[in-house]
């Protein structure tokens, strides 16, 4: 595996959709919450020099959140959240922190949303 610093454009899409009540403040906390899970997973794999080059703390300090509006897709929401699970998955503990748990199922309610409005799902015959 790899991995590698993701976009804040990436973080912004994801922090509404573990927490798309909050206000501001909170999903710029969430947000560097998000990044220094990500940072941990670049240091497992790469060390402190490739982390700090690619993922330094001072952006993770200096992350505000940024609205993105109403019209983003939910299938980027989807994608963003699947890369930044994929690239937090070099740290062997990933899995059994509670933001990782939240981030998971939030994106796993979301991909159940996307399939459960595709018109080949309302046309199938499946449901017996």
């Amino acid at each position: 595996m790899s991995a590698f610093a993701v976009s804040n454009l990436t973080i912004h899409r994801v922090v509404t959709l573990i927490d798309p009540a909050a206000d501001c403040a909170a999903l710029d906390k969430l947000g560097r919450e998000l990044l220094t899970m990500n940072r941990k997973a670049l240091l497992v794999r790469y060390g402190q020099y490739i982390a700090d080059e690619n993922l330094p703390q001072s952006r993770i300090d200096a992350y505000e959140f940024r609205p993105l509006g109403s019209g983003v897709p939910d299938i980027d929401r989807y994608k963003a959240s699947r890369c930044l699970l994929y690239q937090c998955n070099e740290d062997p503990e990933v899995e059994s922190d509670p933001l990782y748990v939240r981030l998971e199922a939030a994106s796993f309610l979301l991909a159940r949303n996307i399939v459960a409005y595709l018109p080949e799902y309302e046309k199938s015959d499946a449901w017996q």
